[in-house]
């Protein structure tokens, strides 16, 4: 018998494990370098003052801030957008997704969004809906369908649903669903951005557009085009970008510091009161952030 068959089966384990060590070492020695933090420890430790917690902080902050802001770019010259994340404010799309949900985009075309399509042909940028289409509501469970601009002094609550779109000159109709692609756009009316799902794509003589809608029928009951979010269809160019996924809740911490707590205080300097910031819970309900 070999010396090499005496080893025992125990001792051959020990000498496997000690060279998965040795190469699990050897490759996180290569991979620190990755770490922006590996640099900032050799220069802290250079200007003498890497155990000094005064300026160590600062400078770890500061990287850390660097480093997100160069992430946030990396990742959002990947998905072709200039906007690669957004933390939902309001409740408008619930029950689809909830106030906090951090929604990562991609950028978009008109080929690549999901969504009924209508072809007009005629020039509609900065156009009101009415000049060109017709929006039909139907009343809580009600089959009739009549023109929404009926009920636009009416709440959502008493069961109204935008139920189609039918363009004027044509009579083409699409039907109103929550099958079409979720975007990211600025309201030029609110002035703030705006997380809702394309119901309509409009292919027009001057370029290509999107008609829009929160999935909440409690609180967005019209299209934005309708009911004042929007002033007009929104350009293809001009979204930030369709979502790709979503992760929950996590982004309730910035709002929570950034958005809540801010309005809370300045409430309560003001009357005393704590409960009339009208935004949504992560769960839907009605809170005070």
């Amino acid at each position: 018998m070999s010396s090499r068959e005496k080893i025992r089966p125990g001792r051959k384990l020990k000498k496997e494990k000690g060279k998965s060590r040795i190469l699990l070492e050897r490759i996180t020695n290569k991979l620190k370098w990755i770490d922006p933090f590996t640099y900032t420890d050799i220069f802290l430790e250079k200007i003498g003052h890497k155990k000094n917690k005064l300026v160590a902080w600062p400078v770890e902050i500061l990287v850390a801030f660097i480093t997100a802001w160069l992430l946030y770019l990396i990742f959002g010259f990947l998905l072709g957008t200039k906007t690669p994340a957004v933390v939902v404010v309001s409740g408008s799309m619930i029950p689809t997704f909830y106030r906090g949900d951090i929604m990562v985009l991609q950028g978009a075309t008109y080929n690549s969004l999901k969504a009924p399509e209508i072809i007009i042909n005629e020039n509609i940028a900065g156009k009101r809906i009415r000049e060109y289409a017709v929006s039909y509501c139907s009343l809580s469970n009600s089959d009739e369908l009549v023109e929404c601009s009926k009920y636009f002094l009416q709440r959502c609550k008493s069961g109204i649903k935008t139920k189609k779109v039918c363009i004027i000159n044509t009579g083409e109709c699409v039907e109103i669903g929550k099958d079409g692609d979720i975007v990211v756009y600025f309201s030029d009316t609110l002035r703030e951005p705006i997380i809702h799902r394309v119901v309509v794509k409009i292919k027009a003589k001057d370029g290509n557009f999107v008609l829009t809608k929160g999935d909440n029928a409690n609180t967005n009951c019209f299209l934005d085009q309708d009911g004042g979010i929007a002033s007009s269809a929104v350009p293809i160019e001009l979204l930030d970008g369709k979502t790709v996924f979503m992760v929950p809740y996590l982004g309730y911490i910035k709002l929570l510091l950034m958005d809540d707590l801010p309005c809370v205080i300045s409430n309560l300097i003001k009357s005393g009161k704590y409960d009339i910031c009208t935004r949504y819970w992560p769960d839907g309900r009605l809170g005070f952030g």
